[in-house]
């Protein structure tokens, strides 16, 4: 869906220093860009992500440069999960694995609202749904209390890896289960990440790469046979139309 666009970003070795490939996929097209920045900067640079309406949806895995930009936040629960599975073999609490069960649960109810074409998971299902989050959170937060400043300090001491995952989806909880409340929202961030997998093939293979330009031909390279893939255009038939001059145009409607 193009009101929902999927981000990530990745390290890479070039020109012997640490630069950052970024991603923005929706269902039907996919864009690569190489900057020497990760953040805003790259960000700004890209010139996407400045320009999306305020009532789109930006997927991503927390990464704070994507506040900067409007539109509502999506969280990646494949993250949360694996965050979840390791916060329950660490406390042997209950909370964590029956948290991360009901997110996929959740994703499940999705799931089969799509699939009946209804526009909405039921409202009485989703409001039931969202009331055991809150349980469990809250569980979760009285067995993992927070530390407090040392008398006669007032600066709030760090706190636990779990208390932290807590603090995150209990003030994020709108982010998380943004998938939840909009059906145009995926589970996880799967599409950027993929888009991204490739590069890192491409550096385990053949290392890092020696110009800037040659990064930023990549990108711009990789992007357009994957979305030429995203809509349904055969590969080789792309081919032949840059190869004849005139190059096969995608849809970015």
């Amino acid at each position: 869906d193009p009101n929902t666009v999927c981000c990530d970003e990745t390290g890479m070795r070039i020109l012997g220093g640490q630069w950052w490939f970024h991603v923005a996929v929706t269902e039907r097209l996919t864009w690569l860009f190489a900057h020497q920045h990760r953040g805003h900067e790259a960000m700004d640079a890209a010139g996407i992500l400045a320009h999306r309406p305020a009532d789109s949806n930006t997927m991503h895995d927390g990464l704070k440069a994507y506040q900067k930009y409007p539109g509502r936040a999506c969280l990646c629960n494949a993250h949360h999960e694996r965050e979840l599975a390791d916060a329950a073999e660490r406390t042997h609490q209950e909370w964590a694995q029956q948290l991360g069960d009901l997110l996929y649960e959740m994703n499940d109810a999705a799931d089969a609202a799509r699939a009946a074409g209804a526009s909405e998971v039921a409202p009485e299902l989703r409001a039931a749904l969202r009331e055991r989050y809150d349980d469990l959170i809250r569980t979760g937060l009285e067995q993992n209390p927070e530390k407090l400043p040392a008398p006669g300090r007032r600066r709030r001491p760090g706190q636990t890896k779990t208390r932290n995952l807590l603090e995150r989806l209990d003030r994020d909880r709108d982010a998380t289960l943004r998938f939840l409340d909009d059906l145009t929202v995926p589970f996880t961030n799967n599409l950027a990440e993929s888009a991204l997998r490739m590069l890192k093939v491409r550096q385990h293979i053949s290392g890092s790469f020696r110009s800037s330009k040659g990064a930023e031909r990549f990108a711009t390279i990789r992007g357009y046979p994957q979305t030429a893939r995203q809509q349904a255009q055969s590969l080789w038939e792309m081919l032949r139309s840059v190869v004849g001059g005139q190059p096969w145009e995608p849809d970015t409607g």
